[in-house]
């Protein structure tokens, strides 16, 4: 076969989009589970979770400097025109990363080892040797998470994009099992932690991320890819990619001079940065379920129309992305806000956890959950950036969000109490977010000629409405169930179980009665996630719902793309 006549895997966007739902669905609720054990066996606030948590962060942060943005934003293109183009399919371009990156990363890795001192001198701990003991057992990380990056790019490119997307259930599975482990360690043994101690907790969590990446390599040799060394490090394509990445690498150090400000002012107060870093966690849950799907589906669509200059289709697909994300997300916001404290309760009073511990987590939590749709919002901003090839304004736009998030933390650190700390960390991070969409709506709108604004203010409105008409009768709830049972375990799983249970039927009943038709963008994406559990059962998938038609004669009233 001749490159000219090759073509790239015949894949369904529908099953490429069921496999990364049902991938993320089952990453995010293992995670969700693997927290609750971190809670369980660390606590939500103590020095051994400030430790190991700051610890477990740095190889991400190494990570993401070296590789995160560089493999996803300039690399998987040139992988994707190799298979294309070359007489080898990309075989040997695909070894080469593989050749580069596992060296460099492994050295990355070991000078880590070495400088731990150096490295919790600027990530402070509250327990400094502590943590200098866990970025030691850590910093092997830097070289898997790499390895599993740049396997999953090269699959995914390929076609392959089951074992990329599942492979973090291993990782979570098997750091609940060192938390489980630990606890039963750590049961009526308290005081410094032993060596068998700290090996199986820090250890256990850096083999969860070596087999998450092993775990890839059967996948990557099914596909065509021999395990061998290869050096072609004169592609022009690489090269290109290489030289295009220096924006991409700016975007990603800013955020971690962002972080690295953020950890050093919730230093002083044990127990802040475990608090705001776990609720960030857990906001982080509704995003990625829902948000990561729909602007995955989105961005192939996005990018071809802003490269073929078809202005009109990038307004269309922008103004869906604002407006599906919208239709979960602002209810998500209302009703978990109204539930944060008992699902924190719930899910974190228990083993090291406290009531008390787990209601501030709640509190924390709440404060981010305003953030969520402005934090979608920006990330399908600076992906339109992207699309239109704008990677010098985007980075700048992120600038502008550090600085935000950084200045606002700093004021509201010096005017709260100790006690808030966590909580003024996120409401910083939430009025970053809110500038950096307004602002990147504002740069765009003086791209187009129109942003579809009417339009999606109208579902925004519409949305927040029926989510705060449902709100009310779990607050209600709420208040009757804790004034009659307390805040404990019970009362928390009858508010969240109950309550949570009514607004979803009250949100759903009204968002009907108000006609809002974008309902449909988000059951078609559950009814892919559900023919993808009914096909990995062994059903056979349920057929599509016939579409209703349009009418013709009626052309859209906003000069928008019908969807």
């Amino acid at each position: 076969m001749t490159p000219a006549s090759r073509r790239l895997p015949a894949v369904s966007l529908s099953r490429a989009g069921g496999v990364m739902a049902l991938g993320t669905v089952a990453s995010r609720a293992t995670g969700f589970l693997r927290t609750i054990a971190l809670v369980a066996a660390l606590g939500s606030a103590t020095k051994l979770s400030d430790a190991y948590l700051v610890a477990n962060t740095t190889p991400n942060i190494l990570y993401d400097l070296l590789l995160g943005g560089v493999l996803s934003s300039a690399i998987v293109p040139v992988l994707v025109r190799a298979q294309v183009e070359d007489d080898d399919a990309g075989e040997r371009l695909a070894r080469t990363l593989l050749t580069v990156v596992t060296p460099v990363l492994a050295l990355v890795s070991l000078i880590g080892v070495v400088a731990a001192p150096i490295i919790v001198d600027v990530y402070p701990a509250q327990d400094r040797q502590l943590a200098i003991t866990f970025v030691r057992y850590f910093m092997p990380q830097v070289l898997f998470y790499g390895l599993a990056a740049a396997v999953g790019a090269i699959l995914n490119v390929r076609g392959r994009f089951g074992a990329p997307m599942l492979t973090p259930v291993l990782n979570n599975l098997v750091t609940i099992a060192a938390f489980g482990a630990f606890a039963i360690l750590r049961h009526g043994h308290p005081g410094p932690l032993t060596t068998v101690q700290t090996a199986v907790l820090a250890g256990g969590t850096t083999l969860a991320v070596a087999l998450q990446a092993l775990a890839l390599l059967p996948a990557l040799r099914a596909c065509g890819v021999r395990l061998r060394p290869a050096w072609a490090v004169g592609h022009p394509g690489l090269r290109a990619a290489l030289h295009a990445s220096g924006w991409v690498f700016a975007y990603a150090a800013v955020n971690q001079l962002g972080y690295l400000v953020i950890v050093r002012l919730a230093y002083p107060v044990a127990g802040s940065y475990s608090t705001y870093s776990i609720a960030y966690q857990l906001f982080q849950l509704p995003y990625a379920v829902v948000s990561v799907s729909i602007l995955t589906a989105l961005m192939p669509r996005l990018s071809a129309a802003a490269a073929t200059g078809r202005p009109r289709d990038v307004i269309a697909d922008l103004s869906l992305g604002l407006r599906s994300t919208a239709l979960v997300l602002i209810p998500a916001t209302v009703l978990l806000a109204v539930l944060a404290g008992p699902v924190a309760v719930l899910a974190f009073a228990h083993g090291a956890g406290s009531v008390a511990s787990a209601e501030r987590l709640g509190s924390t939590f709440a404060v981010l959950l305003l953030g969520l749709v402005p934090f979608s919002g920006y990330q399908l901003v600076v992906r339109t950036l992207y699309a239109r090839s704008e990677a010098r304004t985007a980075a700048a736009l992120n600038v502008a969000v550090n600085v935000v998030n950084v200045g606002v933390a700093a004021l509201l650190v010096a005017l709260l109490p100790g006690s808030a700390r966590a909580i003024g960390l996120a409401l910083a991070l939430t009025i970053s977010y809110a500038t950096g969409m307004a602002v990147g709506l504002v740069l765009l709108r003086r791209r187009y000629a129109s942003l579809d604004g009417p339009r999606v203010l109208r579902l925004h409105v519409r949305v927040l409405v029926a989510s705060l008409l449902a709100a009310v009768p779990v607050l209600l709830l709420r208040g009757v169930i804790r004034s009659v049972a307390g805040h404990g375990f019970v009362a928390s799983f009858l508010v969240v179980v109950v309550g949570g249970g009514i607004g979803a039927v009250c949100y759903l009943r009204l968002v009907r009665t108000f006609r809002v038709r974008e309902v449909a963008v988000v059951e078609r994406l559950a009814g892919r996630l559900l023919s993808r559990v009914r096909a990995l059962r062994g059903h056979p998938p349920a057929p599509p719902a016939p579409r209703p038609r349009r009418n013709p004669d009626r052309p859209p009233t906003d000069g928008a793309r019908r969807t």
